[in-house]
């Protein structure tokens, strides 16, 4: 007489096919992010908040979001980079020199430099995302995840993005790829499960 088959049992019944679990210890994140929706938060009161809030010191000297802290608390509208005024020519050239010296854009970030600066934010808003999403055991922030990038071979080129996680006595690192396409950022992240929790 067969034994009965029980969840204590793992010896498979007759027929019955055994499932043998995923033998590596990953984890995967993903997230996806509106570019749209991004870009009307860094135009409202508090864009430069939000810059704050998601990058941390590090991230934050980035040039694409420079233009966003530079311009204060409150973005408004972008404005036209050929937007004209009424300033003399002295005043033209005093404020041109500014611009150059400070990085500021006289009336604001520019519609280009939004742009540019709202595609950033979203893909590495989905990245934080991604990277949080794939490591659950763990109480990540989002000045605790710093996006950077590998040493890459080309002078001219970055190397793939990779994700640093701020551990209680040393950094973790976790693979990340991050796209654009239209008006959306989407990043995938593969972390490792820790086999200890020692430092949570």
């Amino acid at each position: 007489m067969q034994p009965q088959q029980n969840a204590w049992n793992p010896t498979p019944m007759s027929g019955q096919r055994i499932l043998r679990r995923f033998p590596f210890a990953l984890s995967l994140g993903t997230d996806i992010c509106h570019v749209t929706r991004i870009r009307r938060i860094l135009e409202s009161s508090r864009g430069a908040r939000f810059v704050q809030r998601i990058l941390n010191e590090k991230e934050r000297a980035h040039p694409k979001i420079r233009c966003l802290l530079n311009n204060g608390p409150y973005l408004g509208k972008a404005q036209a980079a050929s937007s004209h005024d009424q300033t003399t020519d002295h005043q033209n050239s005093f404020m041109a020199v500014n611009k150059e010296t400070l990085g500021l854009s006289r009336a604001g970030p520019s519609l280009e430099e939004l742009q540019l600066a709202a595609t950033f934010m979203a893909g590495r808003f989905a990245a934080k995302e991604a990277v949080i999403k794939a490591h659950p055991q763990r109480n990540l922030t989002w000045h605790g995840i710093t996006i950077s990038h590998q040493a890459s071979t080309h002078v001219d080129r970055n190397g793939a993005p990779v994700a640093i996680i701020q551990g209680t006595n040393e950094d973790y690192e976790a693979l990340i790829s991050i796209s654009h396409d239209g008006e959306y950022a989407t990043a995938v992240c593969l972390g490792a499960k820790p086999t200890s929790q020692v430092d949570e």
